[in-house]
This record gives structure tokens, sequence and C-alpha cells, in this order.
């Protein structure tokens, strides 16, 4: 019952929230450089634009923020593709090469605040650099910093400022002893920040290469040093756990950190109306290692307590720059793809060669109905998820992965693929289920909607988004949700870039473009009239029934 109440309290915030604009913002594309100081920057504005006023009532008229290697930082319109602004980002002359773009505030039309960006980047001697824009404009609010911090990695922090209502955000060092900086760099952020309930962790990321990973919790000084808080500021950390590779392997790649994400289900119903419910882990990240024996390990690890959640072995697997390792996370599931040698060890499975698609689902017990009836997830929990896996062979190698996203995860996901070939494929979530039955489907499998299953993902040309387009050098999908439960806006970029959108379960909540709306008002206008009519007629003869 205590889960039922908190689920209503969420749709109420959601309704508070329903008011705002249909103006909207499309995540943040940044480059991926590496991080690499001096006085001055500036901000200028780069050619005439047509600006983005006004949003939709269904959402789809958003702004995709992209930030650049070379200091460009653009707003593209969803619809037409034209750039809203345009602005370039330079320090004494030299680009700043853009890390992140941060949605810090989103606009609230009834409180008349503004959308605000803010985009972390690195001068050409490596310093930090933050600036504030507004989002609808482009406009710089207030100076560029240049900070003394280098080889900053930035992240979200799950705290506000309380002046500007700005998402904080951390700027952690990745030297050899880390510490965590804040933006805003003000004292009211930094007291917001001490004022966490629960202290923040966090880690340096995961270098290709490395046989360790290492998590940090910041420490917060005295109420004095507070209330002197600068730029130049910075918590202190101390190391709070270490994971270690197994001997003789080394980081191949990390999965992108996805953080928290809205979930409509909690548990996966079954034919036979028991539930199996999910372990849904905000902080998992997925590891992937090459191992000097052959083949790779896949390590599933919380970033909060550096616990090691699952770990496999793939041992005729390979990964290089042309055959590149992929990973994606949606709730319970991790989604990753390889290449596969031909098994060639004695008395081993036969396997195929080609390109892998393995699917990781996690449950919170392998037996029905069986849950953890704590009222907060926590990373110290000592309990292990059950793993249910299943591999298929891909049709074409994939450059990116990704999964749709609607506002309140209610409508069934489809997974995005990149192909090489340079089409947009979008396959049903169902296809990706562990548990599809490998023999002739039960009653109780064939009530859950569970489909036999087949060792290869199919390339069926009606699930291309791209069409006849030709998308060269997918590297990155996003996803965004809109106003309508049943579309998701779907960008995909690398050498060039995509936009659409898609409905995995149809469009539910619109009326088709055949619909006669004339019908419709004529046939209410003639119902309204009979009954306007009508009714005086059926009083009468009631009357005089009862006078009869």
């Amino acid at each position: 019952m205590s889960r039922y109440v908190l689920r209503w309290v969420e749709t109420a915030k959601s309704l508070a929230a329903w008011p705002a604009s249909g103006f909207g913002l499309f995540g943040g594309a940044s480059s991926d450089a590496e991080p690499g100081s001096s006085s001055q920057s500036t901000l200028e504005a780069l050619v005439p634009t047509t600006p983005l006023t006004e949003g939709d009532h269904f959402g789809f008229r958003k702004l995709s923020i992209f930030g650049t290697s070379t200091g460009v930082v653009a707003a593209l319109s969803s619809q037409s593709g034209a750039r809203s602004w345009t602005r370039y980002l330079a320090d004494n002359g030299t680009a700043v090469a853009i890390d992140r773009v941060f949605i810090s505030r989103r606009s609230q039309p009834l409180a008349n605040t503004a959308s605000l960006l803010t985009v972390v980047g690195r001068t050409g001697h490596g310093n930090a650099v933050v600036a504030t824009l507004d989002a609808l404009t482009g406009e710089l609010l207030g100076d560029i910093h240049v900070l003394p911090f280098k080889k900053v990695k930035a992240f979200e922090l799950p705290t506000t400022e309380g002046a500007t209502e700005q998402q904080l955000l951390g700027l952690a060092t990745t030297g050899s002893e880390p510490r965590l900086a804040i933006w805003p760099a003000t004292a009211d952020a930094a007291k917001a920040f001490c004022a966490l309930p629960e202290p923040v962790f966090f880690d340096l990321g995961a270098s290709s290469g490395s046989s360790q990973l290492r998590g940090y919790r910041a420490e917060c000084p005295a109420e004095a040093e507070l209330d002197a808080w600068k730029e130049s500021s910075a918590f202190l950390t101390s190391r709070s756990w270490t994971f270690d590779l197994p001997k003789g392997e080394v980081l191949l790649a990390a999965s992108e950190y996805r953080g928290a994400q809205t979930t409509a289900l909690l548990g996966r119903v079954l034919g036979d109306r028991s539930v199996l419910y999910k372990y849904i882990n905000p902080h998992l990240v997925t590891l992937a290692s090459r191992r000097d024996a052959g083949g790779i390990g896949i390590y599933f690890v919380d970033r909060v307590s550096g616990r090691l959640l699952y770990s496999a072995v793939h041992e005729t697997a390979s990964a290089s720059d042309k055959q590149p390792f992929l990973a994606t996370q949606s709730e319970n599931r991790v989604i990753y793809q390889f290449w596969q040698e031909s098994s060639s060890v004695e008395g081993a499975q036969p396997r195929s060669k080609g390109y892998v698609t393995v699917v990781a689902e996690m449950f919170e017990s392998d037996k029905p109905d069986t849950r953890d009836e704590s009222k907060a997830f926590s990373s110290f929990d000592l309990s292990l998820p059950h793993v249910i896996t299943a591999a298929f062979m891909a049709p074409e190698p994939a450059t990116a992965l990704g999964v749709t996203r609607t506002g309140s995860q209610i409508t069934t996901r489809d997974v995005l693929f990149g192909l090489s070939s340079g089409k947009l494929l979008s396959l049903p979530d169902q296809m990706f289920d562990p548990r599809r039955p490998k023999k002739a489907p039960t009653k109780d499998e064939q009530a859950e909607g569970l489909m036999p299953y087949m060792p290869s993902l199919p390339l069926d040309p009606k699930r291309v988004l791209s069409h006849g387009n030709v998308v060269f050098g997918i590297a990155h999908i996003k996803s965004a949700p809109t106003h309508l439960e049943s579309t998701s806006l779907v960008a995909s970029y690398g050498l060039d870039l995509f936009f659409t959108r898609t409905s995995p379960s149809g469009t539910f909540d619109q009326l088709s473009p055949s619909f006669s709306k004339v019908n419709l008002v004529v046939t209410t206008l003639a119902l309204v009239i009979g009954c306007l009519l009508g009714g005086p007629m059926v009083r009468r003869k009631l009357t005089n029934q009862a006078w009869a």
C-alpha cells in the first residue's frame, strides 16, 4: 500500500509541472575528446539563424543542443533541422573543446523562468571552462569562467542552488588526489550540497587500458569555509572503494551512465499471474575487459559501493577499433554487442562467426512474488540480482546502440541500432526478452506474450527508421520523450545527423490523419438537436400517460 501511495504522489508532482510550455530541450551532445589556462575567453555568435520561440501541444518541437570539440554550441530545430542559434566559444582566439552540455534548468512559464544550459569544456592548456547560456536564444548569461582545475569529469548532483534553481554540477579532477568542485560556485550552492541527506559518491570513469576503477566520497568542510566559497574552492575527497579486474585483464570499454530513470512497471507479470520483480539499480555500470587468455570479460559494477553484481566471460569474443564493443542500459536490462570468432576449442559447443548481441535482464529473485521490501534502494544492500541472459546473431555490425524513451515509460520500448551501412534500425523490446522459450511455448508463456526464441535478429526494412536515407558514421543515439506517451524523439549523429520520431506501440493517443473531424462535429450536433427536439415530446407523452 505504501508503494501505491508513493506512486500517486509522484503522479501528482508530474501534474504540477504539466502547465509548462511546449518548448523543450532534446539532450545535450558533446565531443568525446580527452580533457586538455588562460585569462580571457569569448563567446561569439556565428550566423543569423531562425529562433525557436514557441512549442507545441504534443512536444514534438524541441531543440537539439550539440557541442563540438571545435568550440561550437548549436541548437537545431527538431522539426526542420534549421539552426535556431549557434555560438562559438574561444579562449584567446583558440577554440574551447566542449566536453558536456547540461540542461541546468528547465523553463517554468508560471514562475517566469527560462531554460538554462551549462556548457563544460576545456582550454588548450587543459583548464576547465564553464559557461551558462539561455537555451532558447543562446545568449551568454554572465561571464565565461576559466577554472583552476584540469582534467575535469563533470556530472549532475541531486540538488539545486536556491537562488537560481540551477542544477548543481560536480566537477571532479582526475589526478592522483581528486577533488570535487561544484557549479555554480557560490556559498548557497556549497551549503545546498552539504545539506544533502546522503553523502555524494563518484568515480573518475574507466580509462581504456587500465585495470582498476576507483570510487570516492566528498567530504564537507567547516561552515566558515562554506561561507567563503569561490570558484577556486573544492571539496576534499576520500577513496571509498576500489574495483580491480582479474589478473591478465585490462579495461576495454564502459557503458554510458544514465542515472535514475522513470519506471512504470516494477515487475514482470508472468502467465500464471505471479510477478518477477525487476532489479533496478540507477548506479549500475557495465565494464568490458580484454583478457590475455583470449576473449572478453563482462562485469556489472555498482558505482557507489564498488560491488560486483554480475560477471561473465565470452571466450571466443574479441573487440578492436574496427569491431568495437558496444553497450546500452535501460531499467533492469543491459544489451551489449561484440565480435565473435568461430569456436576452435576441442569439445566446445560450435559457435558461429559474426556479431553477437547479448541481453542480460536482472530480477530481485529467481522466485516469483519475492522482492526486497525496503522503501528505498540502497547500493549497500548485500542482495545480488538474479540475471537471465540470451544471445542473438546480429544481421549487421552496429556502430551505436540506444533505447527509446517516453514520458512515463508505459509504452513498449524499442532497441535502436546504428548500423555500419548507415541505417537506423529499430527492433521491438519483446525480441530481446531472455526468457523467450527455446521449445514450443507453454500456455503460461503464450499468455505472457513470449515469442519463440530465434538465434538471429531480423533486418526488416519496415523497421528502418532512416528509410532510404544513409546516415554515415552513426556514433551516438539519443532519445527523448514528448508530451504524448506513445511517441519518442530519436536523434542519431556522428558524421551525419538524422532526427525522427517513432511510436513503438502505435499512436494510441492520437487521431489518425484520415479521421473525419467534420463527421464527428456533424454527428455531435445532430445528437444535441435530437435531444433538444425529442426531450419535450417525451415529457409530453409521459405526462399524457400519467393522466390517462
